[in-house]
């Protein structure tokens, strides 16, 4: 799977140790070859192939490599309010793998997979005698009182797009961003349309005071040039962490804002400027909008808007981070 590595045995029983309770090796033809969960307990399979399986998940450790966002603890998932089909704001669906996890992290093993036109799509739970977790693969669902979905919160902002900047309502977010990290990466793609004469907001992701920009980032006034700022709660309104050089009018341009430590690194088209910044604020929940109530939008389209944690890797296998990858289509 991309991004991640087998674990060996060693790794495995070292795994299960401070996780999942160890239920040994053997040759299995299917089950996911190496380590693997399969009813709460962790096994290692032996087998050179393995075979995919709807109730086993296979742990795998992030590569160095990887920068995609770190998965979520079980015991942060929240199940929604009955008659439900999706997961509140703030919040996002579980992988069949995280789904199938979720029934060890509440003591209930009992899992299965299957196409329920009737019942809420995805990860469900139900609320009878048996309170069996489910995941259901019917595409769209339907909430009812028997079923619940359970869901994750979300530390990342995804919009596909494309996208023409307007001035967004207040209190209507285009997305909600719960325990944002203080860690980051935000990237997009804009294509400047033209320029105004006052700072055009291209997002802005805030508490919902307007002076909050955690980040924002605008073209200035009378330009295409990116105008960054950071701020804390101690400084909401703060100098500007980048400017950059003005953008080419009908043209996309790669934007992406890493912020790590006292860094913060603006890279657009792949050449990178790098910059110190003041120390960042923890908050527990931030509104993301794409077009600012507050301020004139740039007149400009966005796309492929993400911002996810900027994962920790370390080189020593005891503080990698082991994941649960999936439970069900991975090829092994």
């Amino acid at each position: 799977y991309d991004g991640y590595e087998d674990l060996t045995q060693d790794q495995c029983q070292d795994y299960a140790s401070s996780h999942e309770p160890y239920g040994g090796d053997a040759r299995w033809v299917d089950e996911p070859k190496g380590c693997h969960i399969y009813r709460c307990r962790a096994y290692f399979n032996i087998a050179n192939l393995g075979a995919r399986n709807i109730h086993s998940a296979p742990v795998c450790k992030r590569s160095i490599s990887n920068t995609l966002p770190p998965q979520e603890n079980p015991e942060s998932y929240l199940v929604m309010n009955a008659r439900t089909n999706r997961c509140a704001d703030g919040y996002e669906p579980l992988t069949p793998a995280e789904c199938n996890m979720y029934t060890c992290s509440i003591n209930r093993p009992s899992y299965e997979a299957g196409n329920w036109p009737d019942d809420p799509k995805g990860c469900i739970i139900s609320y009878g005698e048996d309170k069996i977790v489910y995941f259901n693969e019917h595409s769209t669902g339907v909430g009812n009182n028997d079923y619940r979905p359970v869901c994750k919160p979300s530390h990342q902002f995804i919009l596909d797009g494309p996208k023409n900047i307007v001035r967004t309502a207040v209190n209507a977010p285009d997305g909600v961003v719960l325990s944002p990290p203080t860690d980051y990466r935000l990237s997009f793609t804009i294509k400047p349309l033209g320029t105004i004469s006052e700072f055009g907001n291209i997002i802005q992701f805030t508490t919902g005071d307007p002076m909050n920009k955690a980040p924002a980032i605008f073209f200035s006034k009378g330009s295409t040039k990116l105008y960054i700022q950071i701020s804390t709660v101690s400084f909401p309104d703060p100098f500007p962490t980048h400017q950059s050089i003005n953008l080419e009018l009908n043209k996309s341009h790669d934007v992406v804002l890493m912020v790590v430590g006292s860094t913060s690194t603006l890279s657009i088209n792949g050449t990178p400027e790098v910059k110190s910044i003041t120390a960042r604020s923890q908050y527990a929940k931030l509104d993301v909008y794409v077009g600012s109530p507050w301020y004139e939008p740039a007149n400009a389209i966005i796309s492929d808007i993400k911002f996810f944690p900027t994962p920790t890797v370390s080189h020593s296998f005891h503080k990698d981070p082991l994941e649960i990858v999936r439970a069900a289509g991975l090829e092994s």
